[in-house]
């Protein structure tokens, strides 16, 4: 009996020590979280243009981080949990307006959880002389390229959760775009470096329905790139993106 109990304790501890083995190895494999920032504990206030399409963004007055004559900083917008913004009225498209929430970013990219409860209307006074190209873009401005890359939810990359990417964040990636996060391709370099393309459909109108078989998956997309602020935005069909 002593020696059956000695046998299963030795047992016991060895495979506890080859599961931390294991666990430990495939915690190395996998890929990292990237250096993502969630500002959850404090808010703040930021004033712009109000851009209604393809989804609610902020051409942000940022002036420490902007050089003369650069792009507005394009900040979109989200609500608390996994919901996009329908609370702001689209005919204030283009009216500069002061928002307050939390601040999200990662990689020179960064959005805005709106507080909660609080009213968001235009400064009747002010208009935006923000020079802005529109998401269609014009004939010199605009150019079909094919891109291969991730597509994920904005919220939850720039820093909402850890990791905001990869097939084990699927399930939650799929939920927020359904539920109008906005949905970006992103692209990585092998110095570690990532790209950002916001996704809309030709007509500059959200396209999140039709990626959902896509979530979280290497892809190729075609599409149509023009900028918002600056955002590089990528005008594309469900019939555009195909994988590897």
């Amino acid at each position: 009996m002593s020696a059956t109990y000695s046998a299963a304790r030795i047992f016991t501890i060895i495979a506890l020590w080859l599961t931390a083995l294991a666990a430990f190895l495939w915690a190395r494999t996998q890929q990292s979280p990237g250096p993502a920032v969630w500002d959850d504990g404090t808010v703040q206030t930021f004033t712009g243009e109000y851009r209604a399409f393809p989804y609610p963004m902020l051409l942000a007055d940022l002036p420490l981080e902007r050089a003369a004559g650069s792009a507005p900083r394009t900040m979109p917008l989200v609500e608390v949990g996994k919901r996009g913004v329908t609370r702001i009225s689209p005919a204030i498209d283009g009216q500069r307006i002061t928002v307050s929430g939390w601040l999200l970013r990662r990689g020179g990219r960064s959005m805005i959880e709106l507080e909660p409860n609080t009213t968001i209307v235009a400064t009747p006074a002010e208009q935006s002389s923000s020079a802005v190209i529109s998401p269609s873009g014009s004939p010199n401005q605009s150019r079909t390229i094919t891109l291969r890359g991730e597509i994920v939810d904005f919220k939850c990359f720039l820093g909402a959760m850890k990791p905001g990417s990869g097939k084990a964040h699927k399930a939650c990636a799929s939920l927020c775009i359904a539920c109008g996060i906005p949905p970006p391709l992103i692209l990585r370099d092998s110095g570690g470096g990532e790209r950002f393309y916001l996704l809309q459909s030709p007509q500059g109108t959200p396209i999140n329905r039709a990626l959902h078989t896509f979530i979280a998956a290497d892809v190729f997309i075609t599409g149509t790139l023009s900028t918002i602020g600056d955002l590089e935005v990528l005008s594309v069909t469900s019939e555009s993106i195909g994988r590897p």
